[in-house]
């Protein structure tokens, strides 16, 4: 581990980038919006390549808050009895073996050792850190609600906790995510950021940092969190039109491989460089020497 780091260190020394500050620091009492501490570095513990779960416990949790991380990032879905689980998968194995879909399923049928929504909210208190929940609830799914209960449920869920002012709510479906920011709105004590996950889509079909600003302008949305590799591919200019444009933060993420990730320390650097909001990650302490080299 000495080795390596020493390497990357050397490397970050010989490297550089033109670095500049487009922004004016705004003041906000949401996390999330605290421009002076961006890139914000969020530790993402619910990717997962198996049925069953191996992310999303206090474990995990406590290991990339150890590593340097200032929130962490869980993934969630509705039981059938209206609890929501911090599972990534939609179909997972229970403890017989059998794989069953987890929003048709009630939580105490859920694998052993599967935590609720309550489980990571205390530890963001305990731990006064920021959170990232991503709600899984997507049309090409059988579980899939299109009345975005989830959505709902969340937003509820974190004011009765006094939270918002620490979250960052998240979805592939922007008509869910968009559901919870609306239900938030009509709270005028609810401070959270709503933002749209996006993946990268094959180069015919790819979509205009305009039309990416049009979808979050339509659900009521705050932040784009678009895959790193969605960013870089567009030599930065998707981030560049946010930052500098549209004035909207962007949080990047990357999509993993089993449970690793294909992050490059120059790309973690690039980005701070350019602006970014913050990392959503699972190798924190590569983000933290980004966050550290950042002028």
């Amino acid at each position: 581990m000495s080795a390596t780091f020493s390497t990357m260190r050397t490397f970050f020394l010989i490297l550089a980038f033109a670095c500049t500050s487009t922004h004016a620091i705004s003041s906000s009492s949401n996390y999330w919006s605290d421009k002076e501490s961006y890139p914000h570095i969020t530790s993402e513990l619910g990717f997962s390549n198996n049925l069953n779960v191996t992310e999303n416990t206090l474990d995990a949790f406590t290991k990339g808050i150890e590593r340097g991380a200032t929130s962490i990032e869980f993934t969630s879905r509705r039981s059938l009895d209206g609890k929501v689980a911090l599972i990534h998968n939609d179909v997972v194995e229970n403890d017989a073996g059998e794989k069953i879909v987890v929003e048709l399923t009630n939580f105490s049928g859920l694998p052993e050792g599967t935590l609720e929504l309550d489980d990571a909210l205390k530890f963001v208190v305990d731990q006064d850190i920021g959170f990232n929940i991503m709600m899984q609830n997507n049309p090409v799914e059988e579980g899939y609600d299109p009345s975005n209960k989830i959505a709902e449920e969340v937003v509820q869920r974190i004011m009765d906790a006094g939270l918002s002012h620490r979250a960052l709510v998240t979805a592939f479906d922007a008509p869910t995510v968009g559901t919870a920011s609306f239900a938030c709105e009509e709270d005028e004590d609810c401070d959270a950021m709503f933002g749209w996950l996006v993946m990268k889509l094959n180069p015919a079909r790819r979509m205009t940092p305009e039309d990416y600003y049009n979808v979050l302008v339509k659900y009521n949305l705050d932040a784009l969190i678009p895959e790193g590799e969605l960013v870089l591919s567009t030599d930065t200019a998707l981030l560049d039109a946010f930052v500098n444009t549209y004035d909207m933060p962007v949080f990047v993420w990357w999509m993993g491989v089993g449970t690793a990730s294909r992050e490059k320390i120059q790309d973690l650097k690039l980005l701070a460089c350019k602006g970014v909001g913050g990392f959503i990650t699972p190798r924190v302490p590569m983000a933290v020497l980004a966050k550290k080299n950042k002028p």
